[in-house]
């Protein structure tokens, strides 16, 4: 990562970040998993059971992303989405797997 400050005119200034591709990544993902603001679950499920996961996003701004299922430590589902400026909200249907 590099910066460059350029001073324009009397106390205004240009600031300048150049971030690496990998970088700028992370930090997306890390801003999206705190845009999730709600995920809604059925309240009791077994094994081998179908069901329907909900899931708000909050966005920023219009971008393609990935939700992710995670059960702990293990990915259980990667779905790619389009997220618009705003509410966005989806419906994974997922099987229980134990």
């Amino acid at each position: 990562m590099s910066s460059k400050w350029e001073l324009k005119e009397h106390s205004v200034g240009e600031l300048t970040t150049t971030v690496s591709g990998d970088t700028w990544k992370k930090a997306q993902n890390k801003a999206f998993k705190k845009l999730a603001k709600n995920v809604e679950l059925p309240g009791y499920l077994y094994q081998g059971d179908l069901y329907s996961m909900t899931v708000t996003v909050e966005s920023n701004y219009e971008t393609d992303a990935q939700i992710q299922i995670w059960m702990g430590s293990i990915l259980t589902a990667g779905y790619d989405v389009h997220l618009n400026r705003g509410t966005n909200q989806f419906r994974f249907r997922l099987e229980v797997r134990g």
